[in-house]
């Protein structure tokens, strides 16, 4: 018996261990700390990845979702535990999930091969799950996009007068227009996509939690914030996270036959002047601790400031798109 990390204790850590023992009926084995809430536990030859849950209803959205996308062949994805199909694994309040463990490594958004991986993986799933959203409405939340970022938008907007020791107020100020002209544009053409193409989205596509193994295939991993909405949701998302690895290069972007669709498609284009990555990370960047705060300013500097340039030239652009668009349908 072997178990590493020890953020409760090592005494938390030998207990969890002997329980995945007793229940899994297995003697040997190790576990080992990876993040708060998952470690990796091994046995015989095997390896499994597990996280903890604070609900369970946390855990059966997710199993369910998965079960339902193993049984139709959805091709990138982590199945859990065969033991999940005969009992909950439930120890001191928490409950726990095994999956497959996977060899791997996160993708690269400023390689164009992987930025195809993601849309590929992440265009298959919104297909797998629209037929899912009927049956799984009553066990995920329906996600509304206006509300998230007003609410993204009024912190940052309560954070202004400290953000404001860091960010010239020209810049805050562009970064709030930026805002208010998308919110108000989203809201109102909101029939033309609120409604259309609902799905399943998985809410948050960041780079690590698109992952391929040593033969090159891909997986998409971690559905904590899997909700109910339209699959423009998760696109624009995934374009804003491509955007800043890509130093907002519009060809870069538009040359994904994925996203090219979307180049003719207002919504989408007004949802790209949402500065949701600006709002997200100086909200969290308030929050944080001074020494926690120190680390993340290298990375926060190059988003905000060594960025803005081909941001401004990538949503000029845009605004020209959005110009053509509107002058197409006057005529």
């Amino acid at each position: 018996m072997n178990s590493t990390g020890s953020l409760r204790g090592d005494d938390f850590y030998n207990r969890l261990l002997l329980y995945f023992q007793s229940e899994l009926n297995v003697k040997n084995g190790y576990l080992h700390y990876l993040k708060k809430g998952k470690w990796l536990l091994a046995y015989n030859t095997e390896k499994w990845f597990v996280k903890e849950y604070r609900k369970e209803s946390h855990f059966l959205s997710q199993f369910m979702l998965n079960n339902n996308l193993s049984k139709d062949g959805f091709p990138f994805n982590v199945n859990f535990h065969p033991i999940h199909y005969r009992k909950k694994l439930c120890f001191e309040g928490k409950y726990y999930g095994l999956y497959y463990w996977v060899d791997s490594s996160s993708l690269d958004y400023r390689l164009y091969d992987d930025r195809h991986k993601a849309l590929k993986v992440l265009s298959a799933f919104h297909k797998y799950t629209n037929q899912y959203v009927y049956h799984l409405q009553p066990y995920i939340p329906t996600f509304n996009l206006l509300e998230k970022w007003r609410k993204r938008q009024k912190e940052f907007l309560k954070n202004a007068p400290y953000f404001r020791l860091f960010i010239p107020e020209s810049m805050l100020a562009t970064f709030l227009y930026w805002g208010n002209y998308s919110l108000q544009k989203l809201a109102e053409m909101e029939e033309l996509w609120v409604k259309k193409d609902v799905c399943v989205v998985h809410g948050d596509v960041a780079h690590h939690n698109f992952i391929k193994n040593k033969e090159n295939d891909c997986y998409l991993i971690d559905f904590d914030l899997i909700a109910i909405a339209p699959k423009i949701v998760d696109d624009l998302q995934l374009s804003n996270r491509f955007l800043h690895a890509i130093n907002w290069d519009s060809q870069a972007l538009w040359a994904h036959d994925l996203l090219y669709k979307y180049k003719s498609n207002l919504p989408f284009l007004y949802g790209l002047f949402y500065p949701t990555g600006i709002y997200r990370e100086w909200n969290r960047f308030r929050r944080l601790d001074i020494q926690t705060q120190l680390a993340t300013w290298p990375f926060l500097q190059q988003m905000t400031f060594k960025k803005h340039h081909n941001r401004i030239i990538f949503l000029q652009k845009t605004g020209e798109l959005i110009q053509e668009l509107e002058k197409k349908s006057i005529k």
